[in-house]
């Protein structure tokens, strides 16, 4: 585990820090978000570079290193004793399938997990309604995403969808 001394401008005083970054690659911005050993959040942010990815998140991580004072991205990472990584950009080439060819293996009963992503929303695209018209269309089984699209468009009472899914199991 890496260390960085670092001046903490509450007490004046020089301690070991030890960061908790996470990294999200979007279709148009990454972002960093950077907590401390004392919960203080940092936001770093930057444009996604399609060429290579992985610059867009050390732009977005500079960002933040910037932000909290240190003098690189080398400063913050080696400071770095958990890192997290997402991929937005992932996510919405698998949703719109606008990427090459892909196969994806999931557990048994969590099928659809991946397409409710987070709720219903991501990068402004309504996935539970789309993925719902995609899978109807070509008739494919998700009851999760199915009953998700019954109780928020149709008013379909939660009891009713858990039960309904519990039946199907």
């Amino acid at each position: 585990m890496f260390a960085h001394s670092n001046f903490h401008p509450d007490n004046g005083l020089c301690h070991s820090m030890n960061y908790v970054v996470g990294v999200d690659i979007g279709g148009t911005f990454t972002d960093c978000v950077v907590v401390d050993e004392a919960g203080a959040v940092t936001i770093g942010k930057s444009l996604s570079t399609p060429v290579d990815f992985s610059q867009g998140a050390l732009d977005a991580a500079a960002d933040a290193a910037k932000h909290l004072g240190l003098k690189s991205v080398n400063e913050l990472l080696t400071s770095t004793r958990l890192f997290f990584h997402a991929c937005t950009i992932g996510d919405n080439t698998l949703i719109t399938r606008a990427g090459a060819k892909t196969g994806l293996i999931m557990t048994k009963g969590f099928g659809d997990t991946l397409h409710m992503m987070r709720g219903k929303v991501a990068e402004g695209l309504n996935a539970t309604r789309f993925v719902h018209q995609y899978a109807e269309r070509e008739k494919i089984a998700l009851p999760l995403t199915n009953q998700m699209y019954h109780l928020l468009y149709e008013g379909k009472p939660a009891k009713q969808a858990i039960a309904d899914l519990l039946a199907a199991v």
